[in-house]
């Protein structure tokens, strides 16, 4: 028996607090671990093992993230520049090597996720996990995933998303700071 559950978010919330409603379930159910995969299709379920070996090795681990491989013909090449950007400035903000921070294809500790709290309701949740993750003392690991890209059709809005997630990472930042 895997425990593996599928939920339904009947009305669109946002990406954070769909992947939140989850985080409560799992948590409230006694799992020890909570592993998310993007429904685009982009990832392979044959890549879970790294995460599982991931977190026997690593156990006090408080999230293990994917990392995508990054370059042209394996990635759009818009996705690679706002990838390594932004994982770039979490790494500044963390002070630690963040490969990938926008692969959804995660592992979350409970322990961690009981011990962090979280706000946003959109994708920039997934960052926002990161630095309280970091803050919080927890190890923050990457294991190697496929990339697969069908075509670039992301629902992202480049500059309205862009601005909504650096206002959330700079608000975040500053209130762990206090």
């Amino acid at each position: 028996h895997f425990g593996i559950a599928c939920m339904v978010q009947p009305v669109n919330r946002g990406k954070g607090a769909a992947l939140r409603r989850g985080f409560d379930a799992a948590v409230a159910a006694g799992a020890r671990w909570v592993l998310t995969m993007d429904a685009d299709g982009q990832h392979s379920v044959e890549d879970i093992k790294a995460f599982l070996e991931e977190a026997k090795t690593n156990p006090s681990a408080g999230l293990i993230i994917g990392a995508r491989e990054t370059r042209v013909g394996r990635m759009p090449p818009a996705r690679i520049l706002s990838n390594t950007i932004t994982s770039a400035i979490l790494s500044v903000l963390t002070g630690r090597r963040i490969l990938d921070s926008q692969c959804g294809f995660r592992l979350y500790a409970a322990d961690m996720l009981r011990r962090v709290a979280l706000m946003y309701r959109r994708f920039e949740m997934e960052s926002e996990v990161i630095l309280k993750a970091a803050h919080a003392g927890f190890p923050v690991s990457f294991v190697r995933v496929q990339t697969l890209y069908c075509s670039d059709s992301s629902h992202i809005s480049h500059l309205k998303d862009t601005l909504r997630w650096t206002v959330a990472v700079i608000r975040t930042w500053l209130d762990l700071r206090r």
